[in-house]
């Protein structure tokens, strides 16, 4: 056994011996019976049920009250209920939630959890999970962004195998694309360039920025701790900003008038062309693996992780990060700690990741070969996952398609319509 190993053995020990010390106080209570804990989220009751139910998660101290919600309706179902001091113990926070939830959530100190053992515990991603004064969330699983695509299609143009970097893709666009008579589209090399019929066009035009060295939007040290866009800063002495030249290489398969236009608004929603089996590469997410497979069961398909930057010597792609966060209005704190102690277990894990076809977020579960090769696409793509804390989609999404469609009607060159979205992102934020 190496050195590391010991250490990171000894952690994941540490943060139990920890969270037995922690929880003494509800140990002693709970002779008198079990304690209920009540948690909220948007995964299925089924889903949350078959890893709560499981053999290793089951605890005579601890009873799980699910509560399933809408996407939609989420934070505003929470507001007024702890306003009415009815909310939850625990809910399920993607990251995208941070900055608007976490005034109301319970930070863990870092006297139980040091900031060290969770680096060497989680994967990069749930760094978004670190404030100063604690661990906002314990992370459950990522969600990764990947590449499926077409064996037939590829196979048909003569193309081998799916592009590893982002200049491949443009070699073998004119190759895979196809048009009629009357030049429309008939069959896509990339669904690129457009936003409102691309399924998580924000978020491929992210991991390209990402992949480009902005990080799109960063937490500023204040007092105040806001954020702030940063798209259009020039990181160093690159002669272009890295928000600009991801924006010009996403819309140029929108362009008729280079040769790898493969995309336009008038197309069906991207999603649906690849399983109607017309577009040969689609970003999705990993979690979306089911429902393409279910809606199209004769389609030849694999899985790859997304192109990067030739030659760049870190592998990046857009992940989403879900983690367990106890709520300040919590009644039963300390049993709620004990409920996401045990619900983001390796065990538990484990089974979130088979139960939401999702990454683990432990690291000692992203490591090596896996029985499923989806799998372990999954699994590399959530090792490289990175993301930000933003104002939300309701935000974002309509500033991102602003920029996009500024470019591509030819309103504004590209580094104009960055600088612009930075401005509009941060005078949001503002108000």
């Amino acid at each position: 056994m190496t050195k590391f190993q010991v250490f990171f053995i000894g952690g994941l020990v540490l943060i139990t011996l920890v969270g037995v010390m922690l929880f003494a106080t509800y140990q002693g209570n709970s002779r008198q019976g079990t304690v209920k804990v009540e948690v909220w989220g948007t995964i299925p009751a089924s889903k949350f049920q078959e890893v709560a139910d499981s053999p290793e998660l089951r605890d005579k101290t601890l009873d799980f009250t699910y509560r399933a919600k809408s996407e939609a309706t989420f934070e505003q179902e929470l507001i007024e209920a702890l306003a009415r001091d009815a909310g939850p113990d625990v809910i399920i926070l993607p990251h995208e939630r941070i900055l608007s939830l976490e005034d109301k959530l319970m930070p863990i100190p870092y006297e139980s959890i040091s900031r060290r053992i969770y680096r060497d515990s989680f994967a990069e991603i749930g760094d978004l999970f670190l404030l100063p004064e604690g661990i906002l969330a314990i992370p459950f699983a990522i969600d990764p962004l990947v590449m499926y695509w077409n064996k037939d299609i590829f196979s048909s143009a003569g193309v081998a195998a799916a592009p590893k970097n982002w200049e491949e893709l443009i070699f073998i666009s004119p190759q895979i694309t196809k048009k009629d008579s009357s030049q429309n589209i008939t069959t896509s090399a990339a669904a690129l360039g457009e936003f409102r019929n691309i399924a998580h066009a924000r978020e491929i035009l992210s991991a390209l920025m990402l992949q480009a060295g902005t990080p799109v939007i960063v937490r500023q040290e204040t007092d105040d701790r806001s954020i702030a866009a940063v798209m259009s800063q020039r990181p160093g002495q690159e002669p272009r900003l890295p928000g600009e030249a991801a924006l010009d290489y996403f819309t140029e398969f929108s362009n008729p008038a280079k040769t790898t236009y493969s995309w336009n608004k008038s197309l069906p929603l991207s999603r649906d062309q690849f399983t109607a089996a017309t577009l040969a590469v689609y970003f999705g997410f990993a979690s979306e693996l089911d429902e393409i497979a279910e809606k199209n069961p004769n389609l030849n398909f694999d899985i790859s992780e997304i192109p990067q930057i030739r030659d760049s010597r870190t592998a990046i792609t857009y992940g989403k990060l879900y983690g367990f966060a106890i709520l300040k209005k919590s009644k039963v704190p300390n049993a709620a700690y004990q409920a996401i102690t045990k619900l983001t277990s390796s065990e538990a894990s484990t089974g979130w990741s088979k139960a939401l076809l999702v990454a683990p977020a432990r690291r000692s579960l992203l490591g090596g070969a896996q029985s499923d090769a989806f799998r372990t696409v999954f699994n590399k793509s959530a090792i490289r996952a990175r993301a930000y804390i933003s104002p939300g989609s309701a935000v974002l999404d309509p500033i991102f398609r602003d920029m996009v469609e500024s470019v591509t009607a030819g309103r504004l060159n590209s580094g104009e319509a960055v600088r612009r979205a930075d401005s509009q992102i941060n005078e949001t934020i503002r108000q």
